[in-house]
Parts: structure tokens; sequence; C-alpha cells
């Protein structure tokens, strides 16, 4: 027996079964039962506990004149042909199976990009617009730091890490000199001929930076280490405020060749700036 089956998000299909009961609870996942919504001799063969048993909605049934809703079958069902002179299912017609194949096809939209036609559930809402899976995959992207979805036009990072705007003005920038993205995090200073501090990489703010007798304040040179022994680190204390604090800067003030002993000029600074000069060198 040929039968026009629908599924819940699928397209109808005609397949044969042997007309059996088994045959016909088969499809449907359970008892059946069968409904005769339309002017053909056709019945809607369904689960009759589609409902009770919270099986997903598949198709709502329309009245035929008015085309209001009146009901939705839930669950997988078929339509066969249900002859007034017989007590037999019998198989649909093809000209029947092409009518009901189209009465319940799934609804189409159209891909606002590209105009393809696709179902519901295909296409993907988005900034206004209806997306296809392809036109989602190529013309929007996920920001690499919040996640937000974003157009690709309007990716402010580059394409290994794509960025929304405001993640680019919160943590990134661009290398003033190479242009490769940074975070503000890693990101190195130095002042240009024009007066003005730019941001810069560390490959471009090192190269830059090398060939300086001077350097800017921001200037963090790669310490080397030599050897396997014990490493010491010298640690000075600014007491003075940076200058702006002559009282505390008062007690150190003499020069080397009118003190009269290291010691003796030493001890003359305050507590802090003698810790300083006398522990120079601390053990790591």
């Amino acid at each position: 027996m040929r039968i026009l089956f629908v599924e819940p998000n699928a397209e109808p299909r005609a397949i044969e079964i042997d007309g059996s009961l088994a045959s016909m609870q088969a499809p449907v996942g359970g008892l059946i039962e069968a409904v005769y919504p339309f002017e053909d001799p056709v019945a809607l063969i369904c689960n009759d506990e589609g409902k009770l048993t919270g099986l997903p909605q598949n198709r709502p049934l329309k009245h035929p004149e008015t085309g209001e809703i009146y009901d939705t079958v839930c669950g997988p069902f078929f339509l066969c042909s249900a002859p007034s002179d017989s007590e037999n299912f019998e198989s649909l017609s093809e000209e029947l199976i092409e009518k009901y194949t189209k009465l319940f096809a799934l609804p189409k939209l159209v891909c606002t990009n590209c105009g393809e036609e696709y179902c519901k559930d295909e296409l993907f809402p988005f900034d206004g617009e209806l997306l296809c899976p392809d036109c989602l995959e190529t013309k929007t992207v996920l920001c690499s730091h919040c996640g937000e979805r974003i157009w690709r036009d309007d990716n402010a990072g580059d394409e290994s890490t794509p960025l929304c705007q405001d993640c680019y003005d919160r943590h990134y920038t661009n290398c003033h000199s190479c242009g490769d993205l940074i975070r503000i995090s890693q990101t190195y200073y130095a002042c240009e001929s024009d007066g003005n501090e730019y941001p810069f990489c560390y490959d471009c703010y090192t190269s830059r930076t090398s060939r300086k007798p001077i350097q800017d304040y921001y200037y963090k040179p790669e310490p080397l280490f030599r050897g396997d022994g014990d490493r010491f680190f010298g640690v000075e204390l600014e007491v003075d405020g940076a200058g702006e604090d002559d009282d505390n800067a008062a007690g150190g003030s003499c020069a080397p060749r009118s003190c009269p002993s290291p010691t003796a000029a030493a001890w003359k600074t305050s507590t802090a700036s003698t810790m300083a000069h006398w522990m120079m060198a601390s053990r790591w």
C-alpha cells in the first residue's frame, strides 16, 4: 500500500507498507487513530495517544473553507485512501500524493542575503535578517573575546582574532609600525619624531629601541642571566617623591668629595634611603 508519510520538521514522502495493522502502527509509533479532515476520501492515520504522551507537534489541521486552524497533529502520521465503498485502507493515487505533498510541505522562507528558499528551522535570525547556514558562515563571525556574533565587515580585529568594536576598544589596539593586533596589556609605547607616544608590539618596539642610546620611559630590556650560580638584584628606593619632597632628600644631598666617608654620608640619609644604599646587593 502506497502512503504519504509526514514527520515533524520533515518534508512529506511517499513510502510503501504491506497494509497490515502492524505496518500501519510502525510509522506512527503506537496505536493508530484514523481521522477524516479532508473533502477527498483520504484518511489521516496518527498515534492515538500522541498528545497524551507528549509527542512533538507536527502539522496543523485547517478548516477547508475558512482556513482556520482547529487542531494540531502530534507525532508522525500518514495519509492513505479511504474509499467509501470499502472497509479497508488503500493506496493513495499519484494525484493525491502530489496534492497532499504540497499541502503538508514545510513552510518556506527566503534567506535575506542570497535569496534561496529554506525551511523555517534552517534559517538563523541575526540583526533583523534571516540567514541560511552558508550565509551565516560567510557573512558573520563570533567575537573571540565576548562571543557576540557580528558582521564580518564590522570585524574590528583580524581574521585569526575577530572582535566586536566594544571589545577592541576595551582590550586591544594595533601596532603603530606593523599594524598587528595586540592586547593593551602587552603593548609597548614609544615617542615618535612628532613628540607623540604610539603603541608598538614587542618585536617592533625592541627593534626600534635597540638602536637608541637613550631609551623611553616604557623601555623594558630583556634580562640576560648567565651561569647557574646565585643571582643578585639591585634595589633602589626613592624617598624624595621623585624630586618633589626636598625634606626627605636633604639628608643625602652632600657631594661625595665633602663627605668624610661613605659610611658617614650614608647615615646622613633617611632610614629608607640608608636601607636602599646598604642593601643594594640582595640575594634572590
